[in-house]
């Protein structure tokens, strides 16, 4: 057996799971890292998660920084192997490692059954069975809070169970914000969590008890509001509605009061993580009774009807708001922090024999964000992009970004500017996927450049839908358009203003679509459980029928598109058949000749007849490009990146890798390189692979 196959800690989950059980998995692992346990992880799906998920991209982030490794083979060992989530033990992989473990421990992060179930979530003697072969002892439960404990209770003489909780655990100094009082003059109610009908109230009454309808009071949701959109009809103006991943939650934490948190009678919360690192940021947590057995002292305890009451009192009086946050702060430094996790490690397996830290780069320092920038948008032909940058007037130091059409891609700026194009194909488009392209393009910019501010020479209803409401927008117009007095005059002929974002109401354009999502949740809440359980069943058999049809229709090998955001884009009339597919050749090397590569792909093209080509190059490849006919989308090449924003570049090449897939649906799509001396040169080699593989799949 290798020493690259041997670990402190063996992570075993389904890898793709997107809530609190990757997070648990994270938290983990980074203490692990910080105290010196060497971590792999091993992937086991969970019947209960969608096949054709990726991994998390929090895990992606863990092993891409080196704070844990992926086992791929085996054989593997290791000192304690945990396994979270038991479902993941239903049934074993074909392809799963051998794995032998000094200890075994099967976290349970959730109860075997709660009202919300049609049939058990897991089988508690099925699941020890399934976890013995990897073990040399008897696997050895670990129920993650009070509630768990209590409902394994019944099988605590019968299958072995730590005398104390696995609970979550946080880094308490990345999330902690010093709180004087409240943040602002009016009290801010959050809540972070999923917009699932599971995760909020039941009623309109205990929603708006908890979470007012209410001028005095500033609510503002991290994680989705689907729940009390279908409940109240539409979002209280007082209220902010914070999309997943908008921000990241401690960012969002750092921003609010007070955490309160009530969820639908149904749903047995097995833990509250969204109540830990409420309380590790310093916010004072207000919620329900039954998380005192887990979190004691630390919260506020009150019924929804009570919540406004407890949050006007601790308003009123700063020191006792104080001490409530410090004290909620020291009891999860306590009892749930990276060092309380080291301690019962290493009462289980010993003290780790390096020092911590074994990666130089751990995946919340990935998280650190830059300072935000701007992004400039000018859709139409003719705008220059440096008077509206000089109508700005930004901070020197600040490296902004430009999206314009490629028609006025410039060779240069006069000031430093990251320069992002809209293809030429894309003027072809009808109005409305014209619009779709823009917003999609804008979304994946400020997804992955650190963009805080949105300035659009143009109408901002374009952009209003899809940017992240955290987002500042602002509108630039040629002063002579501009009629009332700007946020900022210029004399550079562009003015700028300030546009106001808010909520948009339920009610407003209620599609088909939300109105049957609004209908299928009530039944699940309402409907006896035996019709739950029909629509369960009715609901899989006919995923599987669909599953069934699209192998008849589209078999393996063949290639299948998912629905898109972006429109289709075509690319421009050429001497090649109608109809056949595009190859995507992707420019890295900037020490390729422009000119004669582009030549060589068009050349290779005709003569085949057997593709479209599409290039996703550097803005400076656009002449090329337009003059041998090859479409082309942009991409900023690494070293073109602004220094601080480096490290996000390999999110930015996905990103704009999977857009132009999703522009042109290509049949496949190949990286350029130059040649050594001497060698056949790659373009050609590419070129070979381009024209054999889209043989294969031309109509």
């Amino acid at each position: 057996m290798t020493e690259s196959h041997a670990f402190d800690v063996l992570m075993a989950t389904d890898l793709r799971f997107p809530g609190g059980t990757t997070a648990s998995v994270v938290e983990e692992t980074l203490a692990q890292n910080r105290a010196g346990y060497r971590t792999g992880l091993l992937h086991l799906p969970s019947p209960i998660q969608r096949p054709g998920d990726p991994f998390a991209p929090r895990i992606r982030a863990l092993v891409e920084s080196g704070a844990a490794e992926l086992v791929l083979d085996g054989p593997v060992s290791a000192k304690v192997l945990v396994i979270r989530h038991p479902s993941v033990l239903a049934s074993t992989p074909p392809w799963l490692p051998q794995v032998r473990a000094e200890h075994v421990l099967i976290v349970a992060n959730q109860v075997p059954v709660d009202p919300r179930a049609h049939s058990p979530y897991y089988d508690v003697w099925a699941t020890q069975r399934a976890a013995r072969p990897f073990g040399e002892r008897e696997p050895v439960w670990a129920p993650i809070g009070p509630t768990v404990r209590e409902a394994l209770a019944h099988h605590a003489g019968e299958v072995p169970m730590l005398a104390t909780d696995w609970t979550n655990i946080v880094d308490v100094d990345s999330w902690h914000v010093p709180r004087e009082g409240v943040v602002d003059r009016r009290p801010v109610i959050g809540r972070h969590s999923r917009g699932h009908w599971s995760k909020w109230p039941a009623t309109k009454e205990e929603i708006l008890a908890a979470y007012p309808d209410d001028p005095r009071y500033s609510v503002q949701v991290l994680g989705g509001t689907e729940a009390p959109r279908d409940v109240l009809g539409r979002l209280p103006g007082n209220w902010v509605d914070l999309p997943f991943n908008s921000v990241t939650p401690a960012q969002y934490l750092a921003s609010i009061d007070f955490l309160v948190y009530y969820h639908h009678p149904a749903l047995v919360e097995a833990f509250g993580r969204t109540v830990l690192e409420g309380l590790a940021s310093g916010a004072v947590a207000v919620v329900d009774a039954s998380f005192e057995p887990t979190f004691g002292t630390a919260c506020v305890y009150a019924t929804a009807g009570e919540a406004r009451t407890a949050v006007d009192e601790l308003s009123a009086d700063p020191d006792a708001y104080q001490r409530q946050s410090a004290h909620g702060v020291a009891l999860v430094r306590e009892r749930f922090s990276y060092e309380a996790h080291a301690r019962r490690l290493a009462e289980l397996i010993g003290p780790a024999e390096s020092s911590g830290e074994t990666s130089q780069t751990s995946e919340r320092s990935a998280e650190v964000a830059p300072e935000p920038r701007t992004l400039v948008v000018l859709p139409h032909r003719g705008d220059s992009p440096d008077s509206v940058l000089a109508a700005l007037a930004l901070p020197e130091d600040e490296v902004p970004v430009v999206l314009l059409t490629a028609d006025d891609a410039p060779t240069a700026l006069v000031r430093r500017a990251q320069v992002e194009t809209i293809p030429e194909v894309a003027a072809g488009l009808e109005p409305g996927d014209r619009q779709r392209y823009l917003a999609a393009r804008v979304s994946g910019i400020v997804d992955t450049c650190a963009i805080g501010r949105v300035v659009l020479a143009g109408d901002p209803d374009q952009l209003q839908a899809d940017l992240d409401p955290t987002v500042e927008l602002a509108m630039a117009r040629r002063a002579s358009a501009v009629g009332s007095r700007p946020e900022r005059e210029s004399s550079s002929g562009w003015e700028i203003s300030a546009v106001r974002r808010g909520n948009t109401p339920a009610q407003a354009g209620r599609s088909l679509h939300t109105v049957a999502r609004r209908g299928a949740n009530l039944l699940r809440q309402r409907a006896p459980r035996p019709v739950v359980r029909m629509g369960v069943q009715a609901k899989r058999a006919l995923r599987s029928a669909n599953a069934r049809a699209l192998h008849h229709l589209a078999p393996a090998g063949a290639l299948r598109m998912h629905p898109a955001r972006l429109p289709r884009l075509t690319p421009p009339p050429s001497p090649i058949t109608d109809g056949r597919p595009a190859v995507v050749f992707v420019v890295l090397d900037q020490s390729l000749a422009a000119a004669e590569t582009t030549r060589a792909i068009m050349q290779r093209a005709v003569l085949s007849n057997a593709f479209l080509p599409v290039l996703l190059a550097p803005p400076s490849w656009i002449g090329a490009a337009r003059k041998a006919g090859v479409a082309i989308e942009t991409l900023v090449p690494q070293e073109e990146f602004a220094a601080p924003y480096t490290s996000r570049w390999p999110g930015y090449f996905r990103r704009r890798l999977a857009e132009v897939v999703q522009a042109f649906q290509p049949a496949a799509a190949l990286t350029l390189a130059t040649a050594p001396p001497g060698a056949r040169s790659p373009v050609d080699e590419a070129l070979d692979v381009a024209e054999s593989l889209s043989g294969q799949r031309s109509i």
